[in-house]
């Protein structure tokens, strides 16, 4: 499988569950000969709803209205989702 088809596949699939997703970017892929499986990393912006709406004090951390998530997913030989997993990066 071509990688441009690898992101497609994790990018639709991740708009149907985060619908304000943007700026997707493919981060790592890994193929899994064992499991047939490819793994791959995607990053996209989405709207920060962790972040506080108010200021305690001023030397609060700064809170930006948008978020950079990461996440894994698992593409089968078949072309299928099989899952997503919160992606940490180290």
């Amino acid at each position: 499988m071509e990688l441009k088809e690898l992101y497609s596949i994790a990018k639709e699939q991740l708009m149907q569950v985060f619908e304000d997703a943007r700026d997707f970017r493919l981060e790592q892929v890994e193929y899994d000969e064992k499991e047939k499986i490819w793994e791959i990393v995607v990053s996209f912006v989405t709207k920060n709803i962790d972040r506080a709406d108010s200021v305690v004090s001023p030397l609060a951390k700064v809170v930006l209205p948008f978020e950079r998530l990461y996440k894994k997913v698992v593409i089968d030989d078949n072309k299928k989702m099989k899952a997503f997993y919160i992606y940490e990066r180290v």
